[in-house]
């Protein structure tokens, strides 16, 4: 009986489905910030990941939904340090504080979701950028709770 062996991997399993969505935002996030969003391709985003060039549109429909994706989750994810920050601080100077060391920690840790929610917003879509925007709101609000 032969052996057949084929050249493509194995699908990885659903658990490694979302290890591997997170790994290419992350790459792809790096690659904005050094070469640009339009400078940027695919195949040089499936290369930091270990992928073939197709592969990350099992993930992403284009480059487009890979740029949103980088920006929205980034955003999410500072909301959500945002919001553990203020949670039972008392006081607006001592909520206001951790606000400030919050942002300065997600801006000046290895994040690269903010430069490239800087410098490449207008590479966005007008679906997008409205899709941006609304959770760039959520993360403002916290703000604004805080300052009023």
């Amino acid at each position: 009986m032969a052996v057949v062996r084929t050249k493509t991997k194995p699908r990885a399993p659903a658990a490694d489905e979302g290890n591997r969505r997170a790994e290419l935002i992350r790459a792809a996030g790096k690659l904005f910030v050094e070469k640009g969003f339009d400078a940027t391709t695919i195949r040089d985003i499936a290369d930091a990941v270990g992928m073939r060039s197709g592969s990350p549109f099992y993930h992403f429909k284009s480059k487009q939904d890979m740029l949103k994706s980088v920006m929205i989750e980034g955003l999410q994810a500072a909301l959500a340090a945002q919001q553990e920050a203020v949670a039972g601080v008392r006081g607006a100077e001592a909520r206001f504080r951790a606000l400030v060391k919050s942002h300065l920690r997600i801006i000046l840790e290895d994040h690269t979701e903010f430069p490239v929610l800087l410098y490449e917003w207008r590479a966005l879509t007008d679906d997008s950028r409205a899709e941006v925007i609304a959770v760039k709101d959520r993360y403002e609000a916290v703000w604004q709770s805080v300052l009023k």
